[in-house]
This record gives structure tokens, C-alpha cells and sequence, in this order.
């Protein structure tokens, strides 16, 4: 072998090595910005879940308080009470409309989990409409609104646990967000009473319980009825 040739061979090497070199550098930085990536998305989620335990507390928060002022007077007459309350439950609602938000956009969801976030923003919302209108929240732990309250709670939370939606799903982008949004936003007050009035028969009021197959049937019920109902207005 020639002088010639040993150099271009040493430089056939070299030029190999760093090309080797360059797309290992450029595989690990991809890598490591997808696992960096993953690792704040847990990070946020883990974040939102724990935001909504506390929103869950405050709801448990502001419905007792609710409750001890009105065994004093009933109608409240402390307006500056009532007005502290009010202002603390919007704060809360809004905060887990914001959730909700999220979980509409990122998650991919099916017609019960519709239903559950649809009924659960509801419920919800009890609480701020009963003390704009002075009225009780007369929920204990043998209702029924307060055993599927809970329920529909635990469900939400496995909804946020779920992986986000795959990248075939996510292309669809703001359509698939704003198409689960518009789902979930169209629950109604009357709709969180017809699920009530479904499962306060099976109420068990010694243990203050609900079988929660019977709640799960009933939330699958309503889901069917209104998915029929989406299919005569379209038909």
C-alpha cells in the first residue's frame, strides 16, 4: 500500500468515526429531549391531579361551612359571609373548568367519560348556584348526590391518569378538543337531577353507599339516550 493510499484510508476512517460520532450525538440529543419531554408532561400531570384533589377539598370545604351557616340562620344573613363563599366557589369552578379544558384536549375520551366529566361539572356547579341563591346544600353522607358526587370524583381522576391521546389522535388537533369540549359543556342541571333520581332507589342509607355498578348502569344509560338523540337530530 502506498503513502497515498494509507492517508486516504486514515481519512476514509476518520470521516467515518465522526459521522458514526455525529448521528449517535444526534440520536441521544433526540432521545433525551423525547424523555425530557415525557418527564415534564408527567410532571404537569401530576401537578393537575393534585390540583384537583385540593379543588375537591375546597368543595368539601365551602359545602360544610355552607351547611354550619344556615343551621344558624336560614336564610344566611351575613352577606359578607355569603359573599366570601361565592367568591371562593367561583374560584374553584373555575378552576376545574380548566381542568376539564385540559382533559378534553389531551386525553382521548369515550362516551362514558363524556358523560362523567359532563355530570361531574355539574355537580360541581351546585355548590356556587346554592349559595348565590341562599339556598342549603342539603347533601349528607346518606344522599345519594353525595355518594355519586364521589363516585364521579374518582372517575375524573382515572381519566387524568390515562395516557395522552396517540400522535395519530393529536393531528386532529383543535376539531377533537373543541368537538369533546362542546360534548362535555352540553350536560345540563337536568341531566345531573335524572342521574340522581335513577340511583337514589338503590341508595343503601344505613351504610350511606351506592352500589357502584348500579351508578356506572345509569351513567351508560344516559350516554346511550343521548347518543340516540345525536343520531335522530342528525337522521
Amino acid at each position: 500500500m502506498t503513502f497515498d493510499q494509507a492517508v486516504r484510508l486514515e481519512l476514509l476512517k476518520t470521516g467515518l468515526t465522526v459521522v458514526v460520532l455525529l448521528i449517535t450525538w444526534l440520536l441521544g440529543q433526540r432521545i433525551l429531549a423525547s424523555w425530557e419531554l415525557r418527564k415534564k408532561r408527567q410532571e404537569l400531570d401530576i401537578g393537575i391531579t393534585r390540583r384537583f384533589h385540593e379543588l375537591y377539598g375546597e368543595f368539601k370545604d365551602l359545602w360544610r361551612m355552607w351547611r354550619i351557616i344556615h343551621l344558624f340562620s336560614d336564610p344566611p344573613d351575613d352577606p359578607g359571609a355569603r359573599r366570601a363563599l361565592l367568591q371562593r366557589a367561583c374560584a374553584a369552578e373555575g378552576a376545574v373548568e380548566s381542568i376539564l379544558f385540559k382533559i378534553a384536549n389531551e386525553k382521548a375520551l369515550k362516551a362514558d367519560d363524556i358523560v362523567m366529566l359532563g355530570l361531574f361539572r355539574q355537580a360541581y356547579q351546585k355548590l356556587r348556584e346554592s349559595i348565590r341563591d341562599g339556598q342549603a346544600v342539603r347533601w349528607t353522607y346518606r344522599s345519594p348526590e353525595y355518594a355519586v358526587f364521589n363516585v364521579l370524583a374518582c372517575e375524573v381522576v382515572e381519566i387524568m391518569a390515562r395516557p395522552a391521546r396517540s400522535a395519530g389522535l393529536r393531528s386532529r388537533g383543535v376539531r377533537h378538543g373543541a368537538q369533546n369540549l362542546k360534548l362535555v359543556s352540553a350536560y345540563r342541571a337536568s341531566d345531573w337531577k335524572d342521574l340522581i333520581e335513577r340511583v337514589a332507589g338503590e341508595m343503601d342509607e344505613r351504610k350511606g353507599e351506592i352500589p357502584l355498578e348500579q351508578i356506572l348502569d345509569a351513567v351508560e344509560a344516559i350516554s346511550n339516550e343521548r347518543a340516540a338523540k345525536i343520531a335522530q337530530s342528525i337522521a
